[in-house]
C-alpha cells in the first residue's frame, strides 16, 4: 500500500495528471499525516493574548458562517414562496365592478 502511495506521490510531484481523484486525495492525506506525526518540538513562546485572539477568530468565523447560511436560506425560501396576488390581499376595496 505504501509503495503505491509513494509512487503516486512521485507522479503528483512530477505533475502527472493521470492520477485518479481517490489516489490524489489519499496521497495528500498520507503526506498530511506524515507531516503531523513527525513534527518536532518548536520550543517557542506563546503569548498569553494568543488564546484570546484565537477565541475571537473562532467566534467571528462562526457568526460569519451563521449569517451566510441565513442569507442563503432566506434567498432560497424567497424563490419558492408564493407571491401575494390582488385577490389575496386584505384591502378594504371590494372586487365588485364599478358603476
Amino acid at each position: 500500500m505504501n509503495i503505491v502511495i509513494i509512487s503516486s506521490l512521485t507522479k503528483l510531484v512530477k505533475g502527472d495528471n493521470t492520477l485518479s481523484s481517490h489516489t490524489r486525495s489519499s496521497s495528500l492525506l498520507f503526506v498530511t499525516l506524515l507531516l503531523i506525526t513527525t513534527a518536532s518540538r518548536a520550543h517557542a513562546y506563546v503569548d498569553g493574548g494568543s488564546a484570546s485572539m484565537l477565541w475571537q477568530i473562532v467566534v467571528a468565523s462562526s457568526l460569519g458562517v451563521i449569517f451566510v447560511i441565513r442569507g442563503f436560506w432566506s434567498n432560497l425560501v424567497g424563490k419558492f414562496k408564493r407571491k401575494p396576488s390582488a385577490l389575496d390581499s386584505n384591502s378594504t376595496e371590494s372586487i365588485t365592478p364599478k358603476s
